[in-house]
């Protein structure tokens, strides 16, 4: 899944004529708020910092948000902030997400596992706009 979130992330980046080669992709090993700040505190401290972070799920983006702080830095002024899932932290810190039905995908899921039908996704998440992109 975290790898076709990073091939969208390229499609994107495509739509808007930004070069892949430009774009500074940063890796967490895991889900985890404390490794996005540390992460995100080694990129606020560089000369060519981003003015965006994608990141992969609102864990990540609360450890970002959190380190932008931290640095002086204001979301969405200074960096524009997403994160994924719509989760409590995103809601909570004003986090830009993509909503998506968890339990929805389950019973896709379990329909793909009984009768070997697939479901298509793209009807089941939608892109909840916050403060962390308004600019």
């Amino acid at each position: 899944m975290t790898r076709e979130r990073l091939l969208g992330f390229r499609d994107a980046a495509d739509d808007v004529g930004t070069d892949w080669a430009d774009v500074l992709v940063a890796v967490c090993s895991t889900n985890d708020a404390r490794e996005a700040r540390a992460m995100t505190q080694e990129l606020m401290s560089r000369a060519d910092r981003p003015d965006a972070l994608a990141t992969m799920s609102d864990e990540l983006a609360s450890g970002a948000f959190r380190a932008i702080e931290a640095a002086g830095l204001h979301v969405p002024t200074d960096v524009a902030l997403t994160g994924w899932d719509d989760a409590e932290a995103a809601r909570a810190q004003g986090i830009t997400s993509v909503a998506q039905s968890m339990r929805e995908q389950g019973a896709a899921c379990a329909r793909y596992a009984l009768t070997g039908t697939r479901a298509d996704f793209t009807d089941q998440w939608h892109i909840v706009e916050r403060a962390s992109t308004a600019r």
